[in-house]
């Protein structure tokens, strides 16, 4: 049993060695501004994308050191970042990131109030109030984005499962055929005649 484990440990290792996963993370985003932060990751590559499944080409890609990267996005928007490290095992999730009008100070007669709700963004009389990371402002009240699902771990387990499976049946020891009672019968009274 012990060599199945190894086996499978082995397999897996080799299969799968992006299972571990660094993460992006930001403050503010703002046009021309934004600041992301890479944990786990001091240096690698940075992949943008314009569908939320991180896949296809991306729009933009760019190296990244210090586990940090001063992003300059040209438009509103929400964009999708993965990064890759340049260890070639960790990467990030497929992440979010909501590109907002930057904030200027503007002399007006009217002056801003604080915000009353959870949140504001871009309301004329309220300064802006922003919700944390991986979540959106709606109607004052923040709200977490809902994104795909991601079924990784659950692909994981199962192609695990599988490889455990077939080299249980493939390496499994060979049993001899038992014979039946009429020929053991027959072979023990050969023996003692």
């Amino acid at each position: 049993m012990l060599k199945y484990l190894i086996l499978t440990a082995i397999f897996v290792f080799i299969l799968f060695p992006s299972l571990s996963f660094a993460a992006i993370t930001y403050s503010k985003c703002e046009v021309n501004d934004c600041k992301l932060t890479i944990g786990e990751c001091s240096s690698g590559i940075l992949y943008i994308y314009q569908t939320s499944t991180c896949s296809g080409s991306p729009s933009y890609k760019d190296s990244f050191s210090s586990s940090s990267y001063f992003w300059k996005p040209a438009s509103l928007g929400t964009y999708y970042l993965r990064a890759l490290c340049d260890d070639g095992v960790k990467k990030t999730a497929c992440t979010p990131v909501q590109v907002q009008l930057a904030t200027t100070t503007t002399s007006t007669t009217s002056a801003k109030e604080e915000c009353p709700n959870e949140c504001c963004e871009n309301e004329p009389n309220y300064y802006d109030k922003e919700c944390p990371s991986g979540e959106k402002c709606v109607d004052g009240v923040c709200e977490k984005v809902s994104g795909k699902a991601d079924y990784t771990w659950l692909i994981v387990v199962v192609v695990l499962i599988i490889i455990f499976l077939v080299l249980f049946f493939v390496l499994k020891p060979r049993r001899k055929k038992v014979s039946s009672f009429e020929q053991l019968y027959r072979k023990w009274v050969k023996f003692y005649q």
